[in-house]
């Protein structure tokens, strides 16, 4: 009978295996949802209070939603790579959509990212009408807020392949 080495007393190195790509980017794809509902609660509590009269709040919601804002900036940064590693390891174009990723992922991956997609549209979409309604708020409102920069840039909504 032949033991392995870790029985014996031998220390032996393993380097735990690196995370698959896709599964990489499932997982930056978690996080920019989860931070796209962080920054959707934010414009909502920003909204409320803003609704509400609570002028002395409405400063520090309004700095709320702009760290919740740099928060999914680097997500985004991470979904972005993560995105390049699986272009290259499916030996799809560089800076490809999701839908492209989907399309070309194997089983169930394609499922996986479709279903991604499906939640980031929705989420975007709800999130830009949230973002113009407290937009058009703080101009209506006598010394409004600053405006803040919620809008989600080109490389969200291009990766998806559905700009609001």
């Amino acid at each position: 009978m032949v033991l392995p080495p870790e029985s014996m007393g031998a220390v032996v190195s393993r380097s735990p295996s690196p995370s698959p790509p896709l599964e990489d980017l499932s997982d930056a794809l978690w996080q920019v949802r989860h931070l796209l509902d962080v920054l959707r609660f934010r414009l909502e509590e920003e909204r409320g209070l803003a609704l509400a009269g609570g002028s002395s709040w409405v400063a520090s919601a309004h700095r709320a939603v702009e760290q919740a804002v740099e928060r999914f900036r680097v997500a985004e940064l991470v979904r972005a790579m993560a995105t390049e590693a699986v272009a290259r390891d499916l030996a799809v174009a560089s800076s490809p959509t999701l839908e492209q990723l989907a399309a070309a992922a194997p089983p169930p991956w394609g499922d996986i990212l479709t279903a991604h997609r499906e939640a980031l549209v929705k989420s975007v979409r709800s999130l830009s009408d949230l973002a113009d309604a407290n937009e058009r708020l703080a101009a209506s409102s006598p010394g409004g807020a600053a405006p803040h920069p919620t809008r989600l840039g080109p490389s969200l909504t291009e990766f998806i392949a559905d700009a609001p």
